[in-house]
């Protein structure tokens, strides 16, 4: 093993367990001691599909996710149901019929398989689903190195280990956080190539689907106008960095777009199957009706459809009602010394990338020091044009946005926080090596 390899294998390594830790155990202490209870509402889905799963089988009502009782009852604490192995009438399982739920699938394999308690096949799932997070912002820092450098790298993995926003997502069960980032990891290294010409049609299209269908199978359609926009964003990275001919990358982007539409129509097909086999009908009417029910629930619907006060303000809310909510959302939380804490709002966070930007381009252009021109356009209008995946949420699913103000705001990182930590960090390293030379000099 050569020293360069060597090197890389320290810093990834090391880089991973950092990652892990800052997930599974909140290792600096980021978050406060509430994070365990985050999303338990949601995870409950999970846990109450585990014990069904062991009592009536993997595939019984349509393999669909669910609890016992009503949805946040607390006489059925899902979590005690499963960990205490009670058995419970499958009358009271109540299905949740707006995602395929492989996830619950998955663990439920595992709980079938695993000779433990449940208490340490619970321990075991939250740490597998940390490490699949941790690999996934690796794979992001392993493609920040290639591209920026060691040292934007390094910065960037510190902005990472201090968003709490990312932490507190990385290990839950419903999540799993590392699945929203799959198509987009996997076209940053497979699209990374000088001529697009190589670059074969067919399998682009065909990973697509896989990819997509992947994350609709693990998770749901949660965030899914993010993810599919943040899925295209290496094309305009590389089309910039490389300098493609624009007729072979918009081919490249309909490929990825119609293999993405078509992974998508798939997890649709499946999940109206498992609604039909739910109802106990031949015909798939009631899944049609449903998901298109809940489509407009979560989007823009009749106000007065809705009895609860909740569900009619988020309907009468406007669009920028709900980007003021998100905007004005803590990005950052620091505590001094003496416990009092502070938040950054994604609006100063923005108006901060803003400001970076400017500053930059003026001493780019004023010669004072000068990146790699390609990596730098690449990098900054890459990442510009990346707030169009967060925006598209709280756009198209207003209503949704609305209500789940507890949770929405991870769709900053997907990816444009992400891509505004490595520019900043970029800006940085590159600040910090002038320096340096300076003083050699």
């Amino acid at each position: 093993m050569n020293i360069k390899t060597y090197s890389n294998f320290i810093f990834y390594s090391s880089t991973f367990l950092i990652l892990f830790c800052v997930f599974n155990t909140n290792l600096f202490g980021v978050l406060d001691p509430s994070f365990k209870d985050f999303q338990k509402d949601d995870e409950g889905l999970v846990l109450g599909r585990l014990t069904f799963s062991k009592n009536h089988g993997l595939l019984e009502h349509g393999g669909l996710v669910g609890v016992y009782g009503e949805w946040g009852d607390p006489n059925y604490d899902q979590e005690k149901i499963y960990l205490n192995n009670t058995v419970l009438s499958e009358n009271l399982y109540n299905p949740y019929q707006s995602q395929i739920g492989g996830q619950a699938m998955i663990y439920g394999v595992l709980d079938l398989i695993l000779p433990f308690n449940n208490y340490t096949k619970l321990t075991i799932f939250h740490f597998l689903t940390a490490i699949f997070s941790a690999l996934a912002f690796l794979f992001f820092l392993i493609w920040t190195k290639k591209h920026f450098g060691n040292m934007t790298s390094i910065i960037t993995l510190i902005f990472i280990i201090t968003s709490f926003w990312i932490i507190i997502f990385s290990d839950k069960l419903w999540w799993n956080l590392w699945s929203f980032y799959l198509p987009f990891l996997f076209m940053l290294f497979y699209l990374d190539k000088k001529n697009s010409n190589i670059i074969s049609h067919i399998k682009l299209f065909f990973y697509s689907f896989l990819l997509v269908f992947a994350k609709c199978f693990f998770n749901g359609y949660e965030y899914i106008s993010t993810t599919l926009i943040m899925f295209t964003t290496p094309i305009l990275f590389y089309f910039i960095l490389y300098q493609w001919k624009r007729k072979e990358t918009i081919q490249l982007f309909l490929k990825i777009v119609f293999g993405a539409i078509s992974g998508f129509l798939v997890s649709i097909g499946i999940l109206i199957f498992q609604i039909s086999k739910l109802t106990k009908k031949d015909d798939n009417l009631n899944g049609f009706e449903y998901i298109y029910n809940t489509l407009l629930r979560r989007t823009f619907d009749d106000p007065n459809k809705y009895n609860d006060l909740l569900s009619n303000q988020s309907m009468k809310s406007s669009v920028w009602d709900v980007i003021q909510i998100y905007l004005n959302g803590p990005a950052y939380k620091l505590k001094t010394y003496d416990g009092t804490e502070y938040e950054i709002s994604f609006l100063i966070f923005i108006f901060f990338f803003i400001i970076i930007t400017v500053f930059y381009i003026y001493l780019n252009n004023k010669a004072i020091f000068i990146l790699s021109k390609n990596n730098f356009n690449a990098l900054i209008i890459t990442f510009w044009a990346s707030i169009i995946a967060p925006l598209s949420w709280f756009i198209l699913f207003k209503s949704h946005s609305y209500i789940h103000t507890h949770m929405n705001f991870i769709v900053w990182y997907m990816p444009f926080a992400l891509l505004g930590y490595v520019f900043i960090a970029y800006v940085f390293s590159e600040m910090i090596f002038k320096h340096l030379n300076k003083k050699k000099s």
